[in-house]
């Protein structure tokens, strides 16, 4: 996983651009997962769209969702890009098993 920088509310922290090494496993991506981690330090993966201007990965999700109040708590966060994208679709459908 790749560490990455956080935005909420249009508000970006850690305002460096990711390596072109970095981003090379999310070129062609629309998802990726975001791993963010509860009070107790376990980690919560969810799969998210994305994307990427200038080495920088944006991600749109509502302000009260979970994992943004995860990332506020705890601004340490992974990346990893969805690596089969039928299993995203139906993950979406049916909240399974992430397919990373």
């Amino acid at each position: 996983m790749v560490q990455a920088n956080v935005l909420t509310h249009c508000v970006q922290y850690e305002g460096i651009a990711m390596s072109s090494q970095s981003l090379a496993p999310f070129v062609g991506q629309r998802y990726l997962t975001l791993e963010s981690f509860k009070r107790d330090g376990t980690p919560v993966q969810t799969q998210v769209w994305f994307a990427e201007d200038h080495g920088v990965l944006y991600v749109y999700t509502l302000a009260n969702a979970g994992k943004v109040k995860r990332i506020r708590r705890h601004p340490h966060i992974r990346l990893a890009p969805v690596l089969c994208a039928a299993q995203s679709r139906e993950r979406r459908k049916s909240r399974g098993n992430f397919c990373v």
